[in-house]
């Protein structure tokens, strides 16, 4: 009896220390073995549209459902969300050799609204309070990177903040962006943009994305290109920073969407 005590001792130190340092996303621990969290048929794990163009070995998994709020949610739910952040519409979990290679959640700041009614600072001032809220104190380095791209009929921009973080050991990446697509239809420009938030402990999985979109690098950019940008050019980038957290309150945006999940749920 005395030594299966001492086992159990050791097996809850070593349960307790593997949990302490794990990192992940409301819940969603990062490379954890996938049918800890997908609730799925096998035949569903395997369908071919899971399967990403950028690395055949990669499968990726979502749940659109859990936001009653949202109100572009989808039908997918391929795992629950152990604590969900009702500011989030959506959850990815991308996975590599059946582990949880990269955990992403997005939020729709706006879908095809007029270019002249985009609001200039929203994704970043909310990016920005996020990132204190995620990272706290211990955000201090930090890589930016823009970068822009073609997808079909539309223009897309990425402002992304990368911090690295060391846990145990272990490198993590949390990856905040603001994307924005732009698009021309009937002499009008209109604009689409979102909010990720994303951490892997691979940044290999990033560069093939980006690789395969067939990304640039921009030297310079700020939301004030959004408003100003023309698919015949002759577009500025002005030096102004119109970061506005006061405008932009991250715990009013969260209050709302849980108000409208809460309403949806009765």
């Amino acid at each position: 009896m005395k030594f299966f005590k001492l086992f159990l001792y050791f097996l809850f130190i070593l349960f307790y220390t593997t949990n302490l340092f794990a990192i992940g996303l409301d819940g969603l621990i990062l490379n954890q073995n996938i049918n800890n969290y997908l609730i799925i048929s096998e035949e569903e794990k395997n369908e071919d549209n899971r399967i990403r163009k950028f690395d055949k070995n990669i499968k990726i998994y979502v749940n659109n459902t859990f936001n009653l709020g949202y109100e572009n949610r989808g039908t997918y739910k391929d795992f629950e969300i152990p604590n969900p952040d009702y500011f989030w519409d959506v959850y990815y979990i991308y996975e590599k050799d059946k582990k949880s290679n990269y955990i992403v959640a997005l939020k729709s700041i706006n879908r095809e609204v007029p270019q002249s009614e985009f609001k200039i600072g929203e994704c970043s001032s909310l990016r920005q309070q996020y990132v204190k809220e995620a990272i706290g104190a211990n955000y201090s380095k930090k890589k930016k990177e823009y970068q822009n791209w073609i997808s079909g009929d539309r223009i897309r921009f990425k402002d992304r903040i990368v911090h690295t973080s060391i846990e145990n050991g272990i490198s993590y990446n949390h990856l905040f962006s603001c994307v924005h697509s732009i698009y021309y239809s009937g002499d009008e420009h209109y604009v689409s943009t979102y909010f990720a938030y994303g951490i892997n402990t691979d940044y290999q999985i990033v560069t093939d994305m980006d690789n395969y979109l067939n990304v640039k690098n921009l030297d310079e950019f700020n939301e004030s290109l959004i408003t100003n940008f023309k698919i015949w050019g002759n577009y500025e980038i002005s030096e102004q920073n119109y970061l506005n957290t006061n405008s932009y309150s991250l715990k009013e945006y969260r209050n709302t969407a849980i108000q409208l999940h809460q309403e949806k749920n009765n």
